[in-house]
């Protein structure tokens, strides 16, 4: 009798133990950016459905942390300080935003004068994609001049 309630009050324990597997820590950092970093949003899907998480930057680092079942492509993106009252940053995607594979543990995110020119430690689906992106591209680079063919010819 002694071991089945002992049993029963380690249950709910391990269940939480379990659960903790599917956490991801998301550590970031930046450094040399032309403007001053005010919030960092990261927009993920998981179970289904769109998250979108926020943080202030606090001397240059910020945390994002949630549960993931796999690994997921999340965007973090940055908002700055106004330069000056009234005068806000305008947001450049080529400047401001990335992509960044979010998996189960801690993962490091470092920007370095860009936010979207990040170093990513701690996810291997992360890894492999910009494995892919180095493939892919020479083909992106031939693609360019008829993407902006296309867009001239369609106005």
């Amino acid at each position: 009798m002694k071991k089945l309630f002992v049993l029963s009050a380690l249950l709910p324990l391990l269940a939480v133990a379990q659960d903790k597997s599917k956490n991801f820590k998301l550590n970031g950092k930046t450094k040399s950016l032309a403007y001053k970093v005010d919030w960092v949003y990261l927009q993920y899907r998981g179970n289904g459905e769109w998250k979108t998480d926020s943080t202030q930057l606090k001397n240059g680092r910020y945390v994002f942390t949630g549960k993931i079942e796999e690994p997921v492509q999340g965007r973090l993106r940055v908002k700055y300080a106004e330069t000056e009252p009234g005068k806000k940053v305008v947001l450049n995607v080529m400047r401001d935003m990335t992509s960044v594979f979010i998996e189960r543990g801690r993962i490091k995110v470092v920007s370095v004068d860009s936010f979207s020119n990040v170093k990513v430690k701690g996810s291997a689906a992360h890894t492999e994609f910009v494995k892919l992106n180095k493939a892919t591209k020479p083909f992106e680079d031939k693609m360019e001049p008829l993407y902006i063919k296309y867009t001239e010819y369609g106005k």
